[in-house]
């Protein structure tokens, strides 16, 4: 069992890699055809390889500098759960549920974290938690 900890482990930080990179068909390759990935503070799934395109595509297209650094990641037999900051410049309009924020050209920094559900060796959910609140403070957006 230490191998398939130690493998989610690794599968799950490598999509932050991808991530980083721009290389977002990494992390499609990766999930399973009835993936989900919640995006808990907006309240929002994405389904499916392509909703984890679009996932991903979403927050590097609103912050095009945009870079995830993971502080914790522990793996388990069917899992994985990550810590970390995103970081990034907010130069293109970023989407929400309730319509398009407009670029402030303002950089945050987010703590984070997401877990992993796997089925196998594929990814086959994410949930992902952030403090929207903090996030629209440091746009600007709110006080």
């Amino acid at each position: 069992m230490a191998t398939l900890v130690q493998d989610h482990a690794a599968v799950a930080r490598s999509t932050y890699e991808a991530f980083n990179a721009r290389n977002f068909d990494h992390t499609v390759n990766l999930v399973t055809p009835d993936f989900q990935w919640v995006n808990v503070p907006f309240g929002v799934t994405h389904n499916g390889p392509e909703g984890a395109r679009e996932f991903l595509t979403g927050w590097a297209t609103a912050f095009p500098d945009a870079q995830c650094e993971i502080n914790n990641m522990f793996g388990g037999e069917n899992h994985a759960v990550s810590q970390g900051h995103f970081r990034g410049t907010h130069t293109v309009a970023l989407r929400t549920p309730t319509g398009e924020i407009a670029p402030t050209n303002r950089r945050v920094d987010i703590s984070f974290s997401e877990v992993y559900r796997f089925n196998g060796d594929r990814i086959q959910h994410i949930t992902c938690y952030y403090d929207a609140a903090t996030l629209l403070r440091q746009l600007g957006v709110i006080s």
